[in-house]
């Protein structure tokens, strides 16, 4: 797409700080209910004044402009009152999970050296082995810790920062996390306007408005559920924030009654759940619910083709990353051979080129490797000269490593991870193909597909497979897929029946453990 015309269209929400922003809507919506969490309720105009307190706590303890921390909280008032803080101030957060470790959190000091460490507890008990003390003892670059019981007094304080050295929008405003190969996130520089802008596109391509409503289920640091359009898009259109720090589908349908929600964003591992639930139990009151935002990993094709009568609103798919790029159709987007799809790029000044193995582009309708560059996609990660070197082209688009196809109405559909794809004896077999046909089984609840390394044929193919009843062999399951068509060489060498999936930090499917688990810890 062409970028003539680029200033005008962006300048509207490029030339704006958070901090700024947020004293704008404090002023259009003040008493207006903004965070909702637990018995909590704060309007708009207390969201100000509380950040305001937290920020002018920070900077009497020594943080100041420039300076990096680790964020690490659930999704609770206390990280949205602190996150503002942070803006406003132009302190930068390292927006890291719940259930990062040690191991994690002390490769984030290395490359970032952050003055503080700001989570809800010194001790974490979401599975991971560390606590704050720890990580600060190991990594002399922190000098303080900020608990949320004691960021929940200054939030009450009603204090005042006075003076203070304000960010410019052009300035980085949190550093998002991305997988990394050695297991150390690589951190993504998101400045106040290019994130911003993304928040406000997005948005408005959901026809986000005051009456809008997020429950926010899933990790609140991750891109997914903060901005796209998530907790800030929603505040930007004066809508109202839930916060629930549970997945469980009781809890969901619940928060969706009590709170009116209008929409809310899953990956598709909790949408299952919830699909599964709604079939035994409807007795909450959902019809508020417009619209139900699923992305983060692959949408298996019979969850997508139910959810929309079970949850009796419009399912939208979403791609995105925390690099840029977002794509999604319109909650009134008619659909008419769109299944499967994962809509248009929100802005019209997104690139998106499909690349050939050797790096040439391929026309529309071909599949390949999407990159893209945009105005709200980064053009380098924060201190990580290999990544760069690795994940953008030498004409500045980011390498998204998935695999799609795209067609002449820019019209996106995800096939999947580039190094998910197996190389069989020289046959390529995307995973969520088979993925999608063993789900169709009625002996099988849920599925997953890997390839591990073979000296002799490259890959051999496993399928991870969770039975109804009895275990299924690997003879059953391909006199299955025979069945359905499946060319003989995408049949699975392997079957591992297993009872449940193990799930990363936000509820996809952990394929990489999986497949360590099977092969020994040098996979």
């Amino acid at each position: 797409m062409k970028w003539d015309g680029i200033r005008e269209h962006c300048d509207k929400w490029r030339n704006i700080t958070y901090g700024a922003l947020l004293s704008e809507l404090a002023a259009k919506y003040g008493s207006r209910t903004a965070v909702v969490c637990d018995e909590m309720k704060i309007t708009y105009a207390q969201l100000d004044q509380m950040s305001d307190s937290v920020l002018a706590f920070l900077l009497e303890k020594g943080l100041e402009k420039g300076d990096i921390v680790i964020l690490q909280m659930p999704n609770t008032a206390e990280l949205v009152v602190t996150l503002f803080a942070l803006f406003k101030g132009g302190i930068i957060p390292v927006m890291t999970l719940p259930a990062h470790g040690k191991y994690e959190l002390n490769g984030i000091c290395r490359l970032a050296a952050p003055k503080a460490y700001i989570c809800m507890d010194t001790v974490c008990h979401s599975g991971c082995e560390r606590t704050a003390e720890e990580v600060t003892v190991e990594n002399e670059c922190i000098k303080h810790i900020f608990t949320g019981a004691v960021l929940r007094k200054e939030m009450q304080k009603g204090n005042s920062p006075g003076e203070y050295e304000k960010p410019d929008y052009k300035d980085t405003a949190m550093l998002l996390l991305s997988g990394g190969t050695t297991g150390i996130p690589k951190m993504i520089p998101r400045t106040h306007g290019d994130y911003i802008y993304d928040n406000t596109v997005i948005g408005e391509r959901c026809r986000l408005c005051t009456d809008s409503v997020i429950l926010a289920v899933m990790p609140a640091s991750h891109n997914f559920t903060l901005g796209n359009p998530g907790i800030l898009g929603t505040l930007m259109y004066g809508g109202k924030v839930v916060l629930s720090d549970s997945v469980s589908p009781m809890e969901i349908f619940s928060l969706i009654e009590s709170e009116k929600v209008t929409y809310t964003a899953m990956v598709p591992a909790v949408l299952s759940m919830c699909l599964d639930y709604r079939r035994e139990d409807d007795s909450d009151d959902i019809s508020s619910l417009e619209f139900v935002m699923v992305g983060g990993a692959m949408l298996p094709k019979e969850v997508e083709d139910c959810a929309e009568e079970v949850l009796g609103c419009r399912l939208l798919q979403i791609y995105g990353t925390a690099e840029g790029l977002n794509t999604c159709y319109s909650p009134d987007h008619v659909l008419s051979s769109d299944s499967g799809k994962q809509g248009t790029p929100i802005s019209p000044y997104d690139e998106i080129l499909i690349l050939n193995e050797d790096g040439s582009s391929l026309p529309f309708g071909c599949a390949g490797e999407m990159v893209t560059k945009g105005p709200y996609t980064i053009k380098a990660y924060y201190n990580n000269p290999q990544a760069n070197k690795e994940s953008f082209t030498s004409d500045g688009y980011y390498r998204t490593g998935d695999l799609a196809v795209l067609n002449e109405r820019y019209e996106l559909t995800l096939l999947g991870r580039v190094v998910e794809q197996i190389n069989k004896g020289g046959e390529k077999i995307m995973p969520a193909e088979l993925e999608n046909c063993i789900r169709k089984s009625e002996k099988i609840t849920d599925c997953c597909v890997a390839g591990i390394p073979d000296k002799e044929i490259g890959n051999r193919i496993i399928a991870f497979i969770i039975p109804k009843a009895v275990e299924i062999s690997v003879a059953e399951l391909n006199a299955f897929l025979g069945e359905h068509g499946i060319a003989r060489y995408k049949y699975p060498d392997q079957v591992v029946n297993l009872k449940s999936f193990p799930l990363t930090a936000v509820n996809k499917v952990d394929k990489k453990k999986l497949v360590r688990e099977l092969c020994g810890d040098d996979q």
